[in-house]
């Protein structure tokens, strides 16, 4: 009876063995000009761009562990040029500050018609992004970071053209 319980044990050790839970520590990239992030030539290479990150219009509150945050290349919120950013939500270095799913952030065309919205139905503006940079220190949507990681072209519809996965993001 006894060997045919080594026999799972062994296999349950085997898969395991092979299996890496752990990504890799983000490292910097190589500079790309922010309208050069997306070519085609830098898939799946680490490269590393500057700018100003932003949350998302919206929030999936089906997703618990990360966000998909944005990078434009001036501070301006509204201009367009952005790129994705997939970030884990957290307090260790390279995270941000998990905000409530539940709630959403004015559109452009709904903020056009709102006097105030932060006192409207929508809860969180660009101001709520709390980013802990890679050495530990904590930015919003106003500070210059500089973002590395590796290019990758979402499947699906998206709204940015490529996205930055495991990010390490430097205030400049």
């Amino acid at each position: 009876m006894t060997k045919y319980l080594y026999l799972p044990i062994l296999i349950i050790l085997f898969s395991l063995a092979g299996c890496n839970t752990k990504s890799e520590p983000p490292t910097v990239g190589q500079k790309v000009s922010f309208d050069r992030i997306c070519d085609r030539s830098n898939d799946d290479k680490r490269i590393a761009v500057e700018g100003f990150l932003t949350l998302p219009e919206k929030v999936s509150s089906k997703d618990k562990m990360s966000v998909l945050l944005e990078i434009r290349a001036v501070k301006d919120v509204n201009k367009p040029g952005r790129v994705g950013i997939w970030t884990t939500y957290g307090t260790a270095a390279n995270r941000v500050a998990p905000i409530d799913t539940a709630l959403r952030a004015p559109n452009s065309t709904e903020k056009a018609k709102l006097q105030d919205w932060s006192k409207s139905k929508f809860s969180y503006t660009h101001a709520d992004l709390k980013v802990t940079t890679n050495d530990g220190k904590s930015i919003g949507y106003l500070d210059r970071v500089r973002v590395s990681g590796k290019v990758g072209f979402p499947s699906k519809v998206s709204v940015s053209p490529c996205v930055l996965n495991n990010p390490l993001i430097e205030k400049i």
